[in-house]
């Protein structure tokens, strides 16, 4: 597919379905739109990781036929938790879906260097990329470890980077927009340490302090 299917795709196809399903199931914020004039292609998004979907409320937090898309993520053929994805997945409805909303193989074990072409690829060619530095999903309110992937990818392209925070608890999602940045150290685990600490900067202020700080949580739903 090119990449003119993968903006139309994204824009007149997923958004819809994918915007009417999540507003149909959760109650759905997006906060820091404004951020996004802030930055320009070539771009490194990267966000936490809570639902198997995160791909695509990144995709609904930009406006609609927004300038940076069509978006591309990596994708995994691992064994999904939830029946229904994977039976999707074993069927190969899965893989199908995320390709066709740009999604590519992660390549995860054959060594950076050959898991970095393609995506560096891409924002050498002047495209964005969406990606979840956790590499898996995190159900916990705190984040995980971040793999220096985003890091290396942004320093070899030169690229921007937007920090993206996703909140997800019971039937609410809350999107976070950061401000963009550059990565200015030449050491891969300094930039992925500043990366996680600009997501950790949008989280809600309940789960940005220590454990036995956090007050009581019934009024969760009202963050």
């Amino acid at each position: 597919m090119t990449k003119y299917t993968h903006w139309f795709f994204q824009n007149f196809v997923l958004r819809p379905v994918s915007w009417s399903l999540i507003h149909l199931f959760y109650t759905f914020e997006i906060r820091g739109v404004e951020n996004l004039v802030k930055t320009s292609k070539p771009l490194v998004i990267v966000a936490n990781h809570k639902k198997f979907f995160d791909g695509f409320l990144v995709g609904l937090s930009f406006p609609f036929c927004s300038r940076f898309f069509p978006f591309r993520f990596m994708t995994e053929s691992l064994q999904f938790n939830g029946t229904f994805s994977e039976f999707m997945r074993k069927i190969g409805l899965m893989q199908i879906a995320y390709r066709m909303c740009g999604g590519f193989p992660s390549r995860r074990g054959l060594g950076a260097q050959k898991a970095t072409l393609r995506p560096l690829k891409y924002l050498q060619s002047g495209q964005a990329i969406v990606m979840f530095p956790e590499g898996q999903l995190v159900r916990e309110d705190e984040l995980g470890f971040f793999y220096p992937g985003a890091a290396v990818l942004a320093m070899k392209a030169g690229a921007n980077i937007l920090p993206i925070h996703i909140f997800a608890k019971k039937r609410k999602i809350l999107v976070r927009i950061g401000e963009p940045f550059f990565l200015l150290a030449s050491d891969p685990e300094e930039n992925t340490a500043l990366i996680r600490a600009k997501i950790e900067e949008l989280m809600p202020k309940i789960f940005a302090v220590a454990p036995d700080e956090i007050p009581a949580r019934r009024e969760l739903e009202k963050i």
